[in-house]
């Protein structure tokens, strides 16, 4: 039985347990919206992997990949003028490049897996290839498991 099937129902999620996958176009501007997206579900004590898509190719995507272990607990978090206060650089556990060949959807399912994600959350800067990527392979991932995916957008005003 893989590991996808065995997690919980995505309305049975435990804060404590949770493994969140940050899916991005690499922007500032989208990592910060998947902060705050973090911060307002709740998440804020998981244990968070960070995906940025550099490229995507013929071959396959390029991502960069940066972990963070984010199991501090709700009450060391501060909602400091109109900021979250979240991931410090101290955090960053691994960063580097990665390719992965081949179809992508499987590549990110197989992380996933691997890692026991439970929310997946999607966050991108502008309209892009890039975009346009990460929309459908969320929507398929959404489709294909029981991971919750979240998505944000910069329909956002840019002062966020």
């Amino acid at each position: 039985m893989s590991a996808l099937s065995r997690r919980p129902a995505k309305n049975q999620i435990n804060d404590e347990d949770v493994s969140v996958l940050v899916l991005t176009d690499g922007s500032d501007r989208a990592l910060r919206m998947a902060e705050w997206e973090l911060f307002f579900t709740g998440f804020r004590g998981a244990h968070v992997h960070y995906l940025e898509v550099v490229k995507c190719c013929d071959f396959g995507v390029v991502l960069k990949q940066r972990e963070s272990c984010m199991r501090n607990e709700q009450n060391n978090r501060d909602f400091v003028s109109s900021k979250v206060s979240t991931f410090e650089s101290d955090q960053v556990v691994n960063s580097g490049f990665e390719v992965l060949y081949g179809r992508p959807l499987t590549a990110i399912l197989e992380y996933a897996d691997i890692h026991r994600i439970d929310i997946l959350i999607l966050a991108c800067e502008e309209k892009s290839s890039r975009q346009s990527f990460l929309e459908s392979i969320f929507a398929r991932i959404e489709r294909t498991t029981s991971i919750s995916v979240l998505s944000t957008f910069a329909s956002i005003p840019r002062e966020i």
